[in-house]
């Protein structure tokens, strides 16, 4: 199994392998430009709590909350576009 962790510039999260995977993600995904030094590696072990619904990741203030490592939310939704904080 490869390794996946989740990186983000503050608002918006992805899973990748590592930052230039993040990164091709990132601009495929939103079309923007990235910036680097904007962006960090969270820890595997650090605690992230979303909002959850039955197909999966919700919309603020809709389904539940639930608490998990960013290790857990990378391995259950897989690699790619994770969450945001602004959508």
């Amino acid at each position: 199994m490869s390794d996946i962790h989740v990186f983000t510039n503050g608002a918006d999260y992805y899973a990748a392998q590592n930052l230039d995977e993040a990164e091709k993600m990132y601009k495929k995904f939103t079309g923007e430009d990235f910036y680097r030094e904007e962006w960090e590696q969270k820890p595997d072990d650090e605690m992230f709590e979303v909002w959850i619904e039955n197909e999966g990741v919700a919309e603020h203030g809709t389904g539940h909350k639930e608490k998990a490592s960013f290790r857990y939310w990378a391995l259950q939704l897989g690699k790619g576009f994770l969450f945001s904080t602004e959508y």
